[in-house]
This record gives C-alpha cells, structure tokens and sequence, in this order.
C-alpha cells in the first residue's frame, strides 16, 4: 500500500490546521460564522415608558438611543417585576421574580448598607453566566442589590471594614465602580472593586447611623451633579482599555432620571422639558459615548446591546404632589407638555402599567433585523435565559420565571415565549397580565397606604391601555382564571 506523507509545509497540511482550528472554535461555543459577542447592558433609573424618542417623545431628544431601536428590535409589552428599583435589579440579575427572595425586604427597597446581598447563595446570576462562558465581566453605576452576608433585617453593614464584603465581585463581576444604591444615599463617595475609592489602609471611615457615613476626607465625597458622568467615563475607559482576548460584558447601571435631577452643567437647557429632560438628554449623549467606544476598539458590529429600564418615571400631575415628594423638574416638564410614561396609567411605585411598563432595546447589527417592533409579553427576567441560548449555555435552574426571547430577537418566532407576566409593587400589590387582560388582586391582609390600588381591578388593555375602566364586575370569569393563573407564581 502506498503512504501518503503530508509536509508540515505542504498546502494540504495547512488546509488540515486551519479545519482543526475551526473545529476548536466551534467546540468552545462559537459559531462557524462569528464569534461570541460582546453584551452591553443598559439599565437606565426611572425612566418612563414615554421619556425617549422612540416611545413617543417629543420635547426631549434621544438620538443614540432611538438609533438603536433604529437598528434592532423595541418591545412595545415589556415589563419589571416591580415598580421599583432592588426588586427590578434583583429580577434582572436572577431570572426569578423578586418575592421568591426570603432576603429581600417583602416591602419597600432593600438598604444600601445590606443587610445581606440579594443574590442568594446557590441562585446563579446574569455574571456568572458569562464569566462561565469565558467573558471579561464589569459593572458601572448604580448598584442597590445590598452588600455583605448578614442574616438580620435590622443589621446595617459597617462600611468601616477594610474591604466590601458580598457585593458585585463576590457575585460574578470582574470589576466594579460605582455607588452603592442611590446618589442621595450614604456612603456618598465611589466604590471600585471591594474598597472605596482614594481610601488607604488605616483611613477610618465614621459610621453613625445608615443616613451618616463619614469618609476619612471630605474631599471623597462625590458631587450630585458629577456622578452620572464619572460613571460613563470609567465604563467608557474600561471598553477602550479592556483587552481583546476576551469578549465582554458590561452592565452600565446609569442613576438617570432618578431624584435627584441633577444635570450636568453642559446639559443645562438643552431640551424642551426643564431638567428633568436635560438629564435624559445627558443620558442619551452618555450612551453615545459606549456606542463610539465599542466603535473605536472595533469592537461594536459585534456587541449585542440591550436598553431597558429598572421601573416607570416618577411622575408629578400637580404643583401640590411635586412639592410633596421633591418631584418639582416633573412637574415642570409636565406642564411643558411632557407626558414621561407616556398614556399610561401611574409611575413609580404604582401597580399600573406606568410602574411596570418599560423601554426594552435590542440592537445587534447582521443578527437581529433592523427597525422591528414586538408587542409580545416580556419581562426583564427574560434576559437571562436569552442570553444562555445566545452562549449554548443550559438556563439556570434557580431562573424559574425566565424565558428566552433570542428565537424572537433571531427572527424564528414571533410568538411571545411567555403567556403571562407577573408583577408585585413595593408595598405587596400583586398583578398578572395575561393576554389583553390585567388583574389587580385584592389582599385583605395588606395593610399598604396605597388603598385606592388595593382593590380587585381588572383591565382590558387592548382597548384600554390607560387603565381607566374597572371590568372586574362585568368579567367574573376572566378575573377568576387570572387569580388561578397568578396564584401559581405568588
């Protein structure tokens, strides 16, 4: 028989090393077509339903923003576990709907100062996803999913200790800058990784209540106005700088639009709607400035973008509720004709659509179609089964309430994955969707200040969106499938 012997300088032995090395590629979870993308994630702070361009805006300009709806796909039916922001961020981060966690507070918001990281132990989250599957993973902003490992609701974490215990490193983030949950809350200066930023060893920090942080400089301590942008311009430094052996994912939790309405000065004027738009307006260039840097490392025609936000606009209806809750710039674009949840009912904290409801983004340039619309249900819990497809990756077992939007986003389906969407307020009011049907459940038992949304309501958003009409009485047998149906995820 005769032997063929192939010359490790032959064309055939370079043909033969070129089907391996694809082989290998594929093997590690890419495609033959194109690598893993990079992810950025957007999570935007109170921002309505109707506050940018693409949603219905008029008096307040987002052009970075409204390109990628342009570009990619826009949910029309979106939504939040929870009209407010741990619960959103913990649905986010999790795939499970927030009162499934026995750590979180059952209402309100979690504390900055803990007194234990959301993220259980065993509960697999959106980082460690992709730190799993080989990314370079990075967080900026706006944290509020509680620090350290306490076990007592009355416990505050003593920021005095040397190093951040059980925060965004211990749950799968590589790096990490930012605050700990709002501006105005304590310990006003930045965090970076497991430290506080400009603090030395044996720099004391005084803690003396969860309102009062004092650093050991006040020259830490950071300006509200500054905060937004000093966020941007780390996250925006890390995709220049971060190297290429790896894909990334970057989560950029902005604080706009939330209280307080501080603009930057060079946005002071700039839109039709006071300073509550000019801070959107600063948003909108701030995400300008991820698009140009995933442009400039050449890395943007493979980056999958998702914008959406952590719950509706906080929303002023008359000069005696603003001045009640500090809510004056809302005041002040609503009377200069700004509608910030567009014609929805309610804003922040409420059980209507105007809570709940949100922005949903989708932008990946070659894979997902341009200029598409879904009115399909979703939720933001969704986003991590979606992208375990999108990395071959199983969904994670503790992810119950998660379902893969990517046959959608990839344009193999137009059906929505998901029958129903669930929501609970911060103050324990339940809701279901299902189809064109909304249920507002009544519990007896809810001692909520928010009587007037404590009540059996049912809602025919097909043919009315604003929520005005109350069927609950004229539809018995649609609001006790909706109870049955909700009381298998309560």
């Amino acid at each position: 028989m005769r032997r063929t012997i192939i010359m490790k300088t032959g064309p055939l032995y370079l043909i033969l090393v070129a089907v391996f090395a694809l082989a290998q590629t594929t093997a590690v979870g890419e495609t033959n077509e194109q690598a893993l993308p990079n992810v950025l994630l957007i999570f935007a702070d109170d921002l309505g339903y109707g506050d940018i361009g693409c949603y219905g805006a008029t008096k307040i300009k987002t052009p970075h923003i409204d390109s990628l709806a342009k570009e990619g796909m826009r949910f029309t039916n979106a939504y939040v576990t929870s009209s407010t922001c741990s619960q959103s961020r913990y649905g986010l981060m999790t795939g499970r709907y927030w009162w499934r966690c026995e750590l979180h507070p059952p209402r309100g918001v979690v504390a900055p100062s803990g007194p234990s990281v959301l993220l259980e132990e065993g509960v697999k989250t959106l980082p460690q996803l992709f730190k799993d599957s080989g990314y370079q993973t990075a967080a900026f902003g706006k944290w509020h999913l509680g620090v350290g490992r306490g076990t007592s609701p009355q416990d505050r974490y003593d920021w005095n200790r040397p190093e951040i215990e059980g925060g965004p490193l211990d749950v799968g983030f590589d790096y990490f800058w930012g605050i700990a949950a709002n501006v105005f809350n304590a310990p006003q200066f930045y965090i970076e990784n497991e430290t506080f930023v400009g603090r030395k060893p044996g720099d004391r920090i005084i803690v003396e209540s969860h309102k009062k942080v004092t650093p050991w400089s006040p020259d830490v301590i950071y300006k509200y106005d500054e905060v937004a942008g000093d966020i941007t311009r780390n996250a925006v430094e890390h995709i220049l700088n971060a190297p290429n052996d790896k894909p990334l994912f970057t989560y950029f939790a902005t604080v706009i639009p939330h209280k307080p309405i501080t603009p930057a000065k060079a946005f002071i004027d700039s839109s039709e709607a006071g300073i509550y738009g000019d801070f959107i307006q600063e948003l909108d260039a701030q995400v300008g400035r991820l698009i140009d840097a995933l442009r400039k490392t050449d890395r943007l025609e493979n980056t999958l973008i998702v914008f959406v936000s952590d719950n509706g606009a906080v929303i002023a209806e008359s000069e005696s509720a603003a001045k009640r809750f500090s809510a004056e710039p809302m005041w002040e674009a609503h009377l200069a004709g700004h509608r910030a949840n567009g014609a929805l009912r309610g804003g922040k904290h409420s059980v209507y659509e105007g809570g709940s409801r949100v922005p949903l983004i989708v932008r990946w340039p070659g894979r997902i179609a341009a200029n598409q619309q879904r009115k399909n249900l979703a939720s933001v819990t969704d986003l991590i089964a979606t992208f375990a497809e999108l990395l071959g990756k199983p969904v994670p077992e503790s992810a119950v309430d998660s379902f893969s939007l990517y046959p959608q986003l990839m344009g193999q389906s137009k059906a929505s994955p998901r029958d129903s969407v669930a929501t609970k307020t911060s103050q324990a009011i339940f809701s279901i969707r299902v189809g064109k049907w909304k249920l507002v459940e009544h519990d007896p038992q809810n001692p909520t200040g928010r009587k007037s949304e404590n009540v059996d309501q049912l809602f025919d958003l097909e043919n009315d969106p604003a929520e005005e009409n109350n069927v609950y009485g004229v539809y018995p047998e649609v609001a006790a499938r909706l109870k049955k149906q909700l009381a298998k995820v309560k």
